[in-house]
This record gives structure tokens, sequence and C-alpha cells, in this order.
């Protein structure tokens, strides 16, 4: 009988921890098959804060098979310079530009195109990024929900770069 009011105290701080914390970011993505035989990949990515500590989680469904991942999280905001190109050999660019310039690229390939897209209209009009850094960057690239801005800081569309590029539903 104790070991089963351990258990239901457990499960009930832990069900009362977990919605404590607030969403912050949400993007919902598919990643369709690249070549035949492959198969779709939903991907649902939530960047959460308790008490001032940031985290993710991320559920990837393949094949009607979920499959729920934990990590950390990191959000930074970066200015986008005017005159960017799709040009991955660009230098002296931050972390944000570079996200915009990747995606400008892979957006600029005709075969790439088909399958990869930003979802915004023209990545020229990006001027601030809002980044959230999913777990860490790693020599493939990495999992970052872009959140980009126009001129005057109005929201213009979220898309998960760093590697892939599509857009956030």
């Amino acid at each position: 009988m104790n070991k089963l009011l351990l258990v239901l105290a457990t499960l009930s701080f832990f069900s009362v921890s977990a919605f404590s914390a607030d969403l912050v970011k949400r993007c919902e993505v598919n990643l369709p098959a690249m070549e035949a035989g492959d198969i779709d990949i939903k991907m649902d990515i939530k960047v959460f804060k308790q008490d001032g500590v940031l985290s993710s989680t991320i559920v990837q469904t393949v094949d009607g098979v979920s499959m729920p991942l934990e990590s950390s999280a990191e959000i930074m905001s970066f200015e986008i310079r005017e005159g960017l190109k799709a040009n991955l050999e660009s230098e002296d660019l931050n972390q944000g530009e570079k996200l915009i310039v990747h995606a400008m690229t892979v957006e600029a390939d005709k075969d790439l195109s088909k399958i990869f897209s930003s979802g915004i209209k023209n990545l020229k009009n990006v001027r601030k990024v809002n980044t959230y850094l999913i777990d860490e960057e790693t020599n493939m690239g990495s999992a970052t929900i872009v959140e980009a801005m126009d001129k005057k800081g109005k929201i213009i569309g979220s898309f998960l770069g760093g590697f892939v590029v599509r857009p956030c539903k």
C-alpha cells in the first residue's frame, strides 16, 4: 500500500511539474520521402521554459509510430544584414545569417527546392531572427527553429533549419 501511495505521489508530482512549464515555441514539420520506398517523417518540436531553464521535446512519427526525445534548447536573436545571397561560402556571417543563407541556397537549387523550402515568400526581406537551437550543433548541422521577422519586427514565418529546411505549420 505504501509503495502504491509513493508511486501515485511521484506520478502526481511529475504531472504537475510537466504542466507548469511554459510553451515558448512550437514547430510541426513534415519531412517528405526523398526517394521511392522512403517513408515520410512527421516531427512535432516544442520548446519549453520552466524556472528559467529551457528544454525541448521532439516527437518523430514514422509509419504511425511516435518516438519522443527530450533535449536541451537555447534561444538566440540575430540581426540579418541586407544583401545576403545564396552562397554558403559567405564569410563573416552570424549564426542567424548562416541559417538564412543556408535556406536561400537550398531554395536556389533546382533539385533540393522540389523537397525543401522555408515557406517564407522572400528570404531577402528577413532582418531579424530568433533561433531555437535544439540540443547542440554537430558537424552535420543542427535542428534549429528559425523565427523570421521583417524590418518592422513583424514575424513573417518560421521554419526548421540547420540541416533540412522545412516550414513550420
